[in-house]
């Protein structure tokens, strides 16, 4: 009874852990762009200043978003046919608020650390085929807890030595003091089983 009485976006808020977000896709000269037009989001960013904003609106935050990826999003969106996900990860760097002297040491740095992974989905509404549904589940750990997955932080370092500063800045390893404690917890990790990162 209760859920009759829901509206459909209630509904998927109260049941569903994942951020949900409905994309109209809109023709335009030389091609399609895609819309926020609805959702339940509670992590990822706020849904009434996004209301109604295009991919790269949504993506101003991201560095190299314009130049690097919003052309291949749009191809990807457009053509999508079967449903789809992909992986992606920030640091996050719990700090007390009372605590006046951070302690700089990497051991200190690496235990105050979270790697957040956003699990994301992509798919196309079946009898509305100009609207997709975008899910984003976050998971967080302590970051000491993936010593336990030496071949995860094999790939976690050599991501992160790929990437360009800015990208590193987003993702919270722009300071140079978290990123050394990070890779060197993950190089150690490696090296203790022998998975060489």
């Amino acid at each position: 009874r209760l859920e009759r009485e829901m509206s459909p976006l209630d509904l998927l808020g109260s049941i569903l852990q994942e951020d949900v977000c409905i994309m109209h896709e809109r023709l335009i000269e030389g091609g399609a762009e895609h819309l926020f037009v609805a959702g339940v989001v509670m992590d990822s960013f706020d849904p009434v200043a996004k209301h109604m904003e295009p991919m790269m609106k949504l993506h101003d935050p991201v560095p190299g978003y314009a130049n690097d990826l919003h052309e291949s999003m749009g191809r990807v969106f457009s053509s999508l046919r079967k449903p789809l996900w992909r992986a992606n990860f920030a640091m996050v760097e719990w700090r007390g608020s009372d605590e006046a002297e951070m302690d700089m040491r990497p051991e200190a740095i690496v235990s105050r650390l979270y790697l957040k992974v956003e699990y994301e989905t992509l798919r196309r509404l079946p009898k509305n085929s100009e609207y997709l549904v975008f899910t984003i589940r976050p998971y967080m750990d302590p970051l000491p807890a993936w010593s336990k997955t030496p071949l995860a932080c094999r790939s976690l370092a050599r991501e992160i030595r790929r990437l360009p500063e800015a990208v590193l800045d987003y993702k919270g390893l722009g300071e140079p003091a978290v990123r050394s404690a990070t890779l060197a917890f993950l190089d150690a990790v490696c090296a203790a089983s022998g998975a060489e990162s």
